[in-house]
């Protein structure tokens, strides 16, 4: 009797997905608009630094960027878009002034009130993971953190990379 009922029913499907195929063959489809770009580049953090492997400049679109943690420390991965009237130098600048007062014991400042957020990632010493983002026009500048959380100033270290020019 299941047999039956299983039968009738996949015969249904069978028929009704028939009629599907033959109507979706006959009516247009409608035109679809073109994916938008897809950007992948690597950032890879080592104990003196980060390195970025990518693109120079590229569409807007979407971005990948495969975090690779080469410490035994947290990587922290934040993306920015460098506002108007300053450059990668600018940010770079920041960065490294940031990093020294790190290393002399104080708190980052964080990063500039000319710099907007579009994103940031953390993952653990030794894995990788993807950092994804929707990326639009501008200069971008990438954030490598490296990260003791088990101490109460986590911070050891922050590097700019890039730039990756969005057009």
């Amino acid at each position: 009797m299941i047999r039956n009922v299983i039968a009738t029913v996949v015969a249904a499907m069978l028929i009704a997905s028939c009629g599907s195929a033959q109507q979706a063959a006959t009516t247009p489809s409608p035109s679809s608009s073109p994916s938008p770009a897809l950007t992948t580049a690597i950032v890879t953090l080592i104990d003196g630094g980060c390195r970025y492997d990518g693109p120079a400049s590229t569409k807007s679109g979407h971005l990948v960027a495969r975090m690779v943690n080469q410490t035994k420390d947290t990587f922290f991965l934040g993306l920015g878009r460098i506002g108007l009237g300053h450059t990668y130098k600018d940010i770079v600048e920041w960065t490294d002034a940031d990093r020294a007062r790190e290393l002399n014991g104080q708190p980052s400042v964080g990063p500039p009130s000319w710099m907007s957020d579009l994103g940031h990632m953390e993952i653990g010493a030794g894995l990788q993971g993807d950092f994804n983002a929707t990326i639009g026009k501008g200069t971008l500048a990438f954030a490598c953190g490296r990260l003791d959380l088990a101490q109460a100033m986590p911070e050891k270290g922050v590097w700019t990379v890039g730039p990756l020019l969005v057009i």
